[in-house]
């Protein structure tokens, strides 16, 4: 591959050229030449050296433009050597490859009556990441896929792009896509195209930008069950920080729990709400749900009810450390709006079979750490039925699949994700962890932990901005080392005066290794381009799609289906700002 100093060479070397070629000309055009015939001559030698010299210096400036353009930079910078090429493209990462894994991921395609396998879109079965623009020129432009077997991190800072990379998914996900988000831009984007595949769900307790819930949640459901109420109390304190920060915050979290279950399963018993649980949260000298449970002695396990009865009957220090998590973990309910977002009406159902078979569910969690509880405890009652259902289907796996699609996850999520991405695949589900760097990770969920997540989710999209110097050596590290040829020349003066002295110049070829990516390159990726592993044994950069210029071509075309029918508009058009906010 050319240089930076061989493109400058050629570009003097022609330019000069070509004003030489115009000087000689315009010498030549100056000559005094009576003779008709040597003027028509002279004429036709001038037109040619002029458009020749035009030519040669248009084309020298032509070429330093294109050859200093961004993406030309940026593929002299990555070079050619040691990225994803054309046998991964081939077995592992192309259109081809998820084809021939496409039974494996989803059985019941080739059995349907509507055609062969090969007519399906590959999007049926693998997520479009982007097109290669690392490698060699022929590899440039390639789709390259991840199959939706597999788990995805996606790692980026506020604005490199991360919505505007994983509305794709939403938009063609053949199974339930449930996603959780701080903002309703990607149901903005997303809500009216989700709607022709089924039934469309919005979950937006806090009302933020006036999008409106479609249906309301009580985390209380379902816990007169001992299992769903222990791990209904599990991921309110997940969600609640788990009393972070705070010494022996593992203690604290197991205390709250033993008495949140309590609470929840009281409530459900006696037919109360959320409400209920966080009044007695506030109100711990109630005996209300200790008498509901002692009521119902086959439900309510007896263990459970002595152990709220000794948190209960504590000092009133450590009761007061006890209950400070515990209301950590259901404040949400001093919200009205929230509050009244977790009664729900006999109308609004929510059917988990539905939902699967090619619904969305959009769960907007806004930057209010209060709500965190409530969102995170929601996902994991989606993550819980899900495999329920998956396990009366055959094989165990749901056959069209669901996507778990967790924007800012360590803010406003907190699943047990580790746990998430080593089982999920086995489910039918594939689980796509949104985070701004992998700090995020190591803090949320703790070192060891945070590997077993990042271990879990094999494909890797990193997107541009990632700043932390570790996190850039470690990811520029797994993209391994090439082979390059150095060349270097040097140049020698023999002693000697004027024409009596001698030079020699000597040129060296030697082979070394380098870094296929340095963290700097990861770093100042351009806009709309990933850093992508895990796709195959190679790395690769590619170049995708910004979400909101197709949003607006779906919504479109969604409009003028609606007018061909004569039927209201479906959606509006994404505005400018929303179009901008999707980052």
């Amino acid at each position: 591959m050319s240089t930076d100093k061989d493109a400058r060479r050629k570009e003097i070397k022609a330019g000069g050229l070509g004003l030489a070629a115009g000087g000689l000309t315009a010498g030549i055009d100056a000559l005094p030449f009576h003779d008709a015939a040597a003027l028509a001559t002279i004429g036709e030698v001038t037109a040619i050296g002029y458009t020749t010299s035009a030519l040669l210096v248009a084309g020298a400036i032509a070429h330093n433009r294109w050859w200093h353009m961004p993406h030309k930079r940026l593929q002299r910078e990555l070079g050619e050597g040691g990225w994803l090429n054309r046998y991964d493209l081939k077995e592992s990462a192309g259109g081809s490859a998820m084809r021939r894994q496409a039974e494996f991921i989803r059985p019941e395609l080739p059995a349907r009556p509507d055609g062969p396998l090969r007519r399906w879109p590959v999007t049926q079965y693998a997520n479009l990441i982007g097109k290669v623009v690392s490698g060699p020129a022929w590899m440039r432009g390639q789709r390259v896929y991840s199959p939706h077997s597999r788990g995805t991190i996606v790692v980026g800072p506020q604005g490199s792009g991360k919505s505007s990379l994983i509305i794709h998914k939403v938009f063609d996900f053949p199974g339930g896509v449930y996603v959780s988000s701080t903002k309703p831009e990607l149901a903005v984007m997303a809500a009216a195209a989700r709607a022709e595949r089924g039934p469309v769900h919005i979950f937006n307790p806090a009302n933020i930008g006036g999008l409106g819930s479609s249906f309301a949640w009580d985390p209380v459901q379902g816990c007169h069950d001992q299992a769903v109420a222990d791990a209904q109390a599990w991921a309110l304190v997940r969600g609640g920080g788990g009393a972070s920060g705070v010494d022996r915050s593992d203690f604290w979290a197991q205390k709250a729990q033993e008495i949140i279950r309590c609470y929840l399963m009281a409530a459900a018993l006696a037919g109360y709400d959320m409400g209920a649980v966080h009044y007695w949260a506030t109100q711990p000298d109630d005996p209300t749900p200790v008498g509901i449970l002692e009521a119902s002695p086959n439900r309510a396990p007896a263990a459970w009810v002595g152990t709220l009865k000794t948190h209960l009957a504590a000092s009133h220090n450590t009761r007061t450390g006890y209950f400070a998590t515990v209301v950590s973990c259901v404040g949400f309910m001093d919200n009205p709006t929230v509050a009244a977002a977790c009664r729900p009406s006999p109308s609004q159902n929510f059917d988990i079979v539905d939902f699967l078979n090619g619904g969305a569910l959009f769960v907007i969690a806004g930057d209010d750490k209060r709500l965190s509880p409530l969102i995170t405890a929601l996902t994991e009652h989606v993550f819980r039925q899900a495999k329920i259902v998956a396990s009366t289907c055959k094989g165990g796996r749901l056959p069209n699949g669901l996507a778990m699609i967790l924007d800012e996850v360590a803010q406003t999520t907190p699943v047990p994700l580790d746990k998430w991405a080593a089982d999920s695949r086995g489910w039918g589900i594939e689980v796509t962890a949104v985070v701004q760097d992998l700090a995020q990770l190591r803090t949320t969920w703790g070192p060891d932990r945070a590997k077993t997540i990042y271990a879990n989710l094999p494909t890797k999209v990193i997107l541009p901005g990632v700043a932390g110097k570790d996190d850039l050596e470690e990811l520029a590290y797994l993209a391994g080392k090439r082979r390059v040829q150095k060349v270097s020349s040097g140049e020698s003066v023999q002693d000697g005066d004027g024409l009596l002295s001698r030079r020699s110049v000597s040129t060296t070829r030697h082979t070394t290794t380098e870094p296929v990516i340095s963290g700097e390159t990861i770093y100042g990726l351009p806009p709309w381009h990933a850093y992508v592993l895990g796709l195959g044994p190679r790395a690769v950069v590619v170049k995708f799609e910004p979400g909101y210029k197709r949003a607006r071509r779906i919504h479109r075309k969604l409009r003028r289906a609606a007018a061909d029918r004569d039927l209201p508009q479906i959606g509006a058009e994404p505005t400018a700002g929303e179009a901008g906010a999707v980052t």
